[in-house]
């Protein structure tokens, strides 16, 4: 039975990086697929991930590298979603770095956010993320200006009708009305392209009751209280959030120990094929319109 499944089970990473500094593309591609890995999310990182400080430019040609990194994972047989966007905790330290008026550092903030919109139109990136809140105790100035950051987007993404990656703070489903507060009044309200990423459970249960969609980390502690808590349904997957970083090696998990941990949930009766197949393929046709 464990030998079938190994060989059945198909997996998706719902969110994951790739860096020029770490591992990088072909043997993230390789490993993934190695262990049933289909089709991954890829969400562009700040510029320091790529030897880049936080100028207007250098945040459109991370987003510009990341997209060169996705079309080499495709290269390697692996479906991909390429997302990029502006961290939250990059916006904050532009907000905190900047001398005189914090506008003109959003201003600039924005100039590269609208570059990147322009790169999901044309084809070159497929959505947008991850964009948001900061986790953490910051400037109001820094809370503001990422919730401006986040209206633009929220708006780009209802008007292109393209996926975008929230990073958001912990406040249970508090964080998901606010957010839901927010869509509504640009008419996003529900949307299922827009994701709840890094989700908890109480987060991922309410955002989808709501319509979003929501990726958990795919720990198996995460894995185990999904099903009772029934957020395994179209729009729940699971995800890395590999960093693919060598100074950091592993964190949060990398993406082959999905598979390593639902096909243990599968043996262990937790969950059966039938939700790994939500998890892994059901909701990527829901949220990407892609299919193996």
């Amino acid at each position: 039975m464990a030998m079938r499944i190994m060989a059945s089970i198909l997996i998706a990473d719902g969110h994951a990086h790739v860096s020029t500094l770490g591992i990088g593309p072909a043997k993230l591609a390789k490993k993934f697929k190695e262990s049933g890995g289909w089709f991954i999310v890829l969400v562009s990182l700040p510029p320091h991930y790529y030897g880049l400080d936080d100028t207007t430019e250098n945040l459109v040609r991370a987003a510009k590298i990341h997209a060169e990194l996705c079309s080499r994972v495709r290269g390697e047989g692996m479906s991909v979603a390429c997302i990029g966007g502006v961290h939250p905790a990059t916006v904050d330290r532009i907000i905190k770095t900047a001398s005189g008026d914090p506008m003109k550092a959003l201003d600039k903030v924005l100039q590269a956010v609208e570059s990147i919109i322009k790169m999901v139109a044309n084809g070159v990136i497929d959505g947008l993320g991850e964009f948001g809140r900061p986790h953490y105790k910051t400037l109001p100035a820094s809370f503001v200006a990422n919730e401006l950051v986040l209206l633009r987007v929220l708006e780009a993404s209802k008007d292109m009708d393209v996926p975008l990656h929230l990073h958001l703070e912990e406040a249970g489903t508090l964080t998901v009305h606010m957010i839901d507060k927010l869509a509504k009044v640009l008419g996003a309200g529900g949307l299922s392209k827009v994701i709840f990423h890094h989700s908890s459970i109480a987060i991922a249960k309410e955002a989808l009751k709501r319509g979003y969609s929501a990726t958990l980390t795919g720990r198996k502690q995460i894995i185990d209280k999904m099903k009772p808590a029934g957020v395994i349904v179209p729009g729940a997957m699971l995800e890395s959030d590999y960093i693919d970083d060598p100074k950091r090696p592993g964190l949060v998990m990398y993406p082959w120990e999905i598979s390593e941990n639902v096909k243990k949930a599968i043996e262990e009766g937790v969950i059966d094929e039938d939700d790994a197949y939500v998890l892994g393929v059901g909701s990527v046709k829901r949220i990407y319109g892609v299919e193996p």
